[in-house]
């Protein structure tokens, strides 16, 4: 048996063992969803203000269940940028689709007011010259 946790690690459990242990699945009893939204930025960006940006628009959905604060991870680092993930619980699963939704429209608007890049590669158009790389 495979089993998925938070962090989208796997556990391979031998069936044997699943038939002779008692498991808890909290995902039948806990009535909270926890969602994230991936997203990327540029190296260039101030990742501190990335988080509070990210945790901010969580918090400020009408959907973001406030059990408990949202969470940001910067999850990788790749040549293009730095992944980052954004958290929050939300009560229900139609909830946590409109949560997903409102995140992203957020991140967009704020990272579009404070100038912050999605990635290495991001482009601005110039009408005079052409692509202007940051």
């Amino acid at each position: 048996t495979i089993i998925k946790i938070w962090d989208w690690r796997r556990h391979i459990i031998p069936n044997s063992r699943m038939l002779n242990k008692d498991f808890i699945n909290y995902t039948i009893t806990d009535k909270y969803i926890w969602e994230h939204v991936e997203f990327w930025v540029s190296y260039h960006a101030d990742i501190e203000q990335v988080e509070s940006i990210a945790r901010q628009v969580a918090k400020d959905s009408k959907f973001c269940a406030d059990y408990e604060e949202p969470r940001f991870w910067s999850m990788g680092m790749e040549k293009e940028g730095v992944k980052c993930w954004v958290t929050g619980w939300a009560d229900s699963p139609v909830d946590a689709w409109s949560l997903k939704i409102d995140i992203r429209k957020g991140l967009i608007r704020e990272f579009q007011k404070a100038d912050i890049q999605p990635h290495l590669y991001w482009h601005n158009w110039d009408t005079d010259s052409g692509p202007l790389s940051h």
